[in-house]
């Protein structure tokens, strides 16, 4: 269904964005470009996706004892996060919906939000909007719906991930509560309808979440697969959005060196000294992933970091653009 020009919603905003996957995404980095090559979507069934996530059949009988087992020393970090039982209930109930395997990328979100929700319990208060840069699987997009039943969320990716996104997210809602931004009319006109809880808007428009009146800002390892130009186009957008300034947790690598040879740093974002930092430092449960072969733990690639600020707003000026843009679209 369209309901105003440039807002689809339901499946239509899947339909869309099926479309148009041979279209060349001018927003994907090297990184992406790379990723995307095994990507195929047919007969309403994925395949060859590749980095942002797992999507196995749930497990049962050993399979998942082993899964659980592993798990537990995740679990274990969680001592002091009031919120995280129930928030694991939640994700075990989503990804059973979603017919796939509760992963360690999917507890991680579970840790996450309830690490959020530990240091600013009212970020997700009613009517809040929370905004999810590179989803997973629509993870965390589900799991904040399911956690807080009066917020909104808005989720940005790249086209091929955001089908894959609002597909699974979708799994979790009602037709009519999903929907596709492609212009600020369309993000306005998902705002003014209270049935929409999930709006999804595609990485090329990104400067539209200046738009949205944002709550909290979520990005778990994907700004270290970005142009660090884009990064500062997000971090700009997030400081230009209304309301209180931008509570943003950002979960990324230290260092990432992209496939065409650029360098991203989590200490190269652009950070301000104004920023109203709450916590920083190494992320406990991103720093190795388990496998049911030995050695059962093993690292990740690099050292991963996670920032929980309330982000200094903008002097208001238009944020930056993003690094495919052409002239005319600065």
């Amino acid at each position: 269904m369209v309901e105003a020009d440039g807002l689809l919603v339901g499946p239509a905003a899947l339909d869309w964005l099926a479309a148009h996957l041979d279209e060349t995404d001018v927003a994907a980095s090297s990184h992406w470009r790379q990723e995307h090559e095994t990507f195929i979507f047919e007969n309403g069934q994925f395949s060859g996706l590749r980095g942002f996530g797992h999507h196995a059949a749930p497990a049962r009988g050993l399979r998942r004892w082993v899964h659980t087992a592993l798990q537990r020393r995740y679990r274990n970090m969680a001592g002091d996060l009031p919120q995280f039982r129930e928030l694991d209930a939640l994700t075990a109930d989503i990804t059973a919906r979603q017919n796939r395997l509760y992963e360690l990328d999917a507890l991680r979100q579970a840790l996450s939000l309830a690490q959020i929700l530990a240091l600013t319990p009212d970020c997700l208060a009613e009517d809040a909007l929370a905004v999810v840069i590179g989803d997973g699987f629509g993870t965390m997009s589900a799991l904040i719906l399911a956690a807080a039943p009066s917020a909104r969320v808005a989720t940005v990716n790249l086209n091929k991930t955001l089908l894959v996104d609002l597909t699974y997210a979708a799994m979790t809602l009602p037709p009519g509560a999903y929907a596709l931004a492609l212009d600020r009319e369309a993000v306005n006109a998902g705002l003014a309808n209270a049935d929409i809880r999930l709006l999804g808007i595609r990485a090329t428009d990104a400067n539209l979440v200046a738009a949205l009146p944002v709550s909290l800002a979520v990005n778990i390892a994907s700004m270290q697969e970005m142009r660090l130009a884009d990064v500062g186009a997000y971090f700009d957008a997030l400081r230009s959005a209304g309301g209180a300034p931008t509570l943003f947790y950002c979960c990324n690598r230290e260092k990432k060196t992209l496939p065409d040879g650029e360098v991203i740093q989590f200490a190269d974002y652009p950070w301000r000294d104004d920023d109203d930092v709450l916590l920083d430092g190494i992320c406990p449960w991103h720093q190795f992933f388990y496998s049911p072969i030995p050695p059962f733990y093993r690292p990740y690639a690099g050292v991963v970091r996670h920032r929980l600020a309330r982000l200094a707003p903008d002097d208001g000026c238009d944020p930056r653009p993003h690094a495919w843009q052409s002239d005319d679209q600065r």
